[in-house]
């Protein structure tokens, strides 16, 4: 466990206050919120744009943190038995101390990035890789500069594999960052797509930012990489260690044809790992596209040494979801709420899902943000293809207006489109017209506030139609 020592020699910083405390003495957890901290934790007093950590520093010690990171002493002096260690700034002491505990552990580190489907890849991979191996992975979606560390810092001796998410595309050299305090052995690209082009400008350098994971693998490390993406497969040319294709080519290592999704039920595929192939290989994960996860997952599982059989059976097994959630909603409907953000790509996935699904498919879609100059554009794809599968749809905020738009165009009948200035709009209509076998869709950028529309159209406690 780490120590006050451990956290001052990895900062470099000044240790101020340190009555009737034992240097050595391990710490508990690392919080940066004082409302989870525990007896006997570090707090790391970060700076924010709405609220600085700094002023939390009394909660903190009332809830029994025994050591605080900071950058500016307080007013009042440091109880006997909390240590302040003082450093320039907490954001980067945080990240040399994530640095210097990663150093410490002995887990292989599995670095995940790609524009779409980085949580959906991390947590099945953790899930087929714990069949084998003690295996951490970061939680929720801690993958920038602040989450990284603190995945980092909650590694175990014990833990031999840990699969972490690595987020950037807001700017250059920040996944190199990220890299540069997990040292991963292994990376894994899922794709390169719109998400957060607005600040990147174009997918060329989204790309080159998602290769940073892949130029900072070591040379006996490994790169998994998504053969179906062209900006993906450029890649290879920057790797300075082996790389290892999966995707629907057949000239990938890892492969699959034969994709069939049941809707809610899960995909069903062939399968093939190097010259091996396994038919009927069932997953309960939602649409098509979920089967790019699956093989990423079965290509690092197939390097680290599982047996093929025991990795298709840890994916049969997984727990249905992920982030999109199934729910009954009111008057009978099925919610399938995938809130948590948006972008072109995503979005063409969640209709794809829903276009495999029978009933009347009704679909509420909010603001995808962040796409810049490709803001009209990407909603009028999205627009065109709800069209295509939709029954109804709703959009909601001013950009969705360009999605309303080519629906119509479309073809899509007036009647079946409806644009709303505001999710609480959206929510009144809503529980008027859906009824009995709909399926509702719910996809927008967080903050759209769709996830609060999702819960309020859903059931609790009840039982899907």
């Amino acid at each position: 466990m780490l120590t006050i020592r451990d956290i001052q020699v990895a900062t470099g910083g000044n240790l101020v206050a340190v009555h009737a405390i034992d240097l050595d003495e391990q710490i508990g957890s690392v919080a940066t919120d004082h409302r989870t901290v525990q007896p006997g934790d570090l707090f790391v007093a970060l700076p924010g744009e709405q609220s600085d950590g700094h002023r939390y520093i009394p909660g903190a010690i009332e809830n029994g943190a025994r050591a605080i990171l900071l950058s500016q002493l307080p007013e009042e002096p440091a109880p006997s038995g909390v240590a302040f260690v003082q450093v320039p700034g907490t954001v980067d002491a945080l990240g040399q101390l994530g640095a210097y505990w990663r150093a410490k552990m002995p887990a292989r580190v599995v670095g995940i990035t790609g524009s779409v489907g980085k949580t959906s890849t991390k947590e099945v991979l953790a899930w087929v890789l714990s069949s084998a191996f003690v295996t951490h992975r970061s939680q929720k979606s801690h993958n920038n500069e602040i989450g990284l560390p603190l995945s980092l810092l909650s590694l175990r001796p014990e833990v031999q594999v840990a699969v972490l998410e690595m987020g950037g595309a807001y700017a250059m050299g920040e996944i190199e960052y990220l890299c540069s305090l997990a040292r991963p052995d292994i990376g894994v690209v899922t794709n390169v797509g719109y998400a957060h082009i607005g600040r990147m400008g174009t997918l060329e350098r989204i790309a080159e930012t998602k290769s940073e994971l892949v130029r900072c693998l070591p040379g006996n490390g490994l790169a998994v990489l998504n053969r179906d993406d062209p900006h993906v497969r450029k890649m290879a040319d920057v790797a300075p260690c082996p790389v290892l294709w999966y995707g629907l080519d057949p000239d990938s290592r890892v492969s699959a044809d034969e994709i069939v999704s049941d809707g809610l039920k899960g995909i069903c595929f062939r399968l093939r790992i190097g010259g091996a192939t396994y038919p009927n290989v069932k997953a309960p994960l939602l649409g098509r596209h979920s089967v790019h996860t699956v093989l990423a997952t079965v290509a690092v599982a197939h390097a680290e040494g599982i047996a093929d059989e025991q990795i298709i059976a840890a994916i049969r097994s997984l727990e249905p979801g992920l982030r999109l959630m199934v729910a009954p909603g009111v008057n009978g409907s099925t919610i399938l709420d995938d809130t948590y953000n948006a972008n072109p790509t995503s979005t063409l996935a969640a209709l794809n899902l829903l276009a495999d699904i029978e009933g009347r498919k009704v679909a509420v879609l909010g603001d995808m943000a962040e796409l810049g100059d490709f803001a009209e554009e990407g909603h009028r794809r999205v627009g065109m293809r709800a069209a295509e599968v939709c029954d109804a749809l709703h959009a909601v905020g001013p950009l969705s207006r360009h999605t309303a738009e080519a629906a119509l165009q479309a073809g899509m009948p007036t009647s079946s489109v409806h644009v709303f200035a505001s999710a609480d709009e959206a929510l009144i209509a809503l529980r008027q017209t859906l009824g009995q076998n709909d399926t509702v869709l719910l996809k927008g950028s967080r903050v759209m506030g769709l996830d609060k529309l999702a819960a309020a159209l859903s059931v609790p406690g009840g039982e899907h139609p």
